[in-house]
């Protein structure tokens, strides 16, 4: 394994044991730090059995995605903002450490994502999820692309924090027909060749990484806090059950979101 790996494997152990030896500054930074080692150890894995990843082939790409990252969470913490689905606690009081932090962590939520997808997608574990190709119709395009464009527009009008379900959805159907005609890669175009196995991957990979983000949270001391409206006192860490439903088609929304700001900004 590449030694960038081995060192994101000292990382994790070494903010695990600070942590539980209550360093303030890394129970502060648990996210963050936690993420960096976990992206520096999947990615050398990936690279390990496949021979390609995000920081070896594509290290480029790699720093196009964490501005992208930040810039697309921003769009939910926006939702949030009016539906207050989740805030923060024990952050920092100076504005310039609490902003770098913000961006350390908002920037490893898409590579997280990705590098479990790859993970997932190297083991080959999916490569049985594949059936019929079904060309979409122009009409149900039409449809999917309006049915997004309502699911994102609804919770802005009417904040509520049981819609939350409308905006998880609404990227992915928003983006799709999008993303079909003028992206490199689209889900929507996997799905019409009969090629689910990296809609799986991601599906998995959402769930992967949502209890991940959930259990380091909930040891840091600047964290997160939940109000969903269903099931509120169900919870594993401090995420209510019913949350991790919101996991797998954030992984979705991840990726049609990358895919959308390749277009954008033509790479």
């Amino acid at each position: 394994m590449r030694l960038y790996g081995w060192i994101g494997l000292a990382i994790l152990a070494s903010a695990e044991a600070f942590l539980f030896a209550g360093d303030p500054v890394i129970a502060a930074n648990m996210t963050p730090v936690a993420w960096t080692g976990y992206i520096l150890l999947v990615d050398a894995v990936v690279f390990r059995i496949k021979g390609s990843s995000w920081l070896t082939t594509r290290r480029s790409e790699f720093c196009l995605l964490i501005p992208i990252s930040v810039i697309s969470w921003l769009i939910y913490e926006f939702y949030n903002h009016g539906m207050q689905g989740w805030h923060y606690i024990g952050l920092p009081e100076n504005l310039w450490v609490r902003g770098f932090g913000y961006f350390w962590a908002f920037a490893t939520i898409f590579p997280g994502l990705f590098v479990t997808t790859d993970l997932l997608l190297a083991l080959r574990w999916f490569r049985r999820c594949r059936g019929k190709p079904r060309p979409w119709s122009p009409p149900a395009l039409r449809v999917l692309f309006t049915f997004g464009f309502f699911c994102l527009v609804v919770p802005l009008v009417y904040p509520s924090g049981y819609l939350w379900p409308l905006v998880w959805m609404g990227t992915v159907f928003f983006l799709g027909p999008i993303n079909l005609v003028y992206a490199p890669d689209s889900l929507f175009r996997d799905f019409a060749e009969g090629d689910y196995e990296r809609m799986a991957a991601l599906f998995v990979g959402g769930l992967i990484c949502g209890f991940l983000w959930e259990f380091w949270n909930f040891w840091a001391t600047a964290k997160w806090y939940y109000t969903v409206p269903i099931l509120s006192n169900v919870k594993v860490f401090e995420m209510p059950i019913v949350g991790f439903l919101g996991f797998p088609p954030f992984a979705l929304e991840c990726f049609a979101m990358y895919q959308t700001a390749r277009v954008v900004l033509k790479f």
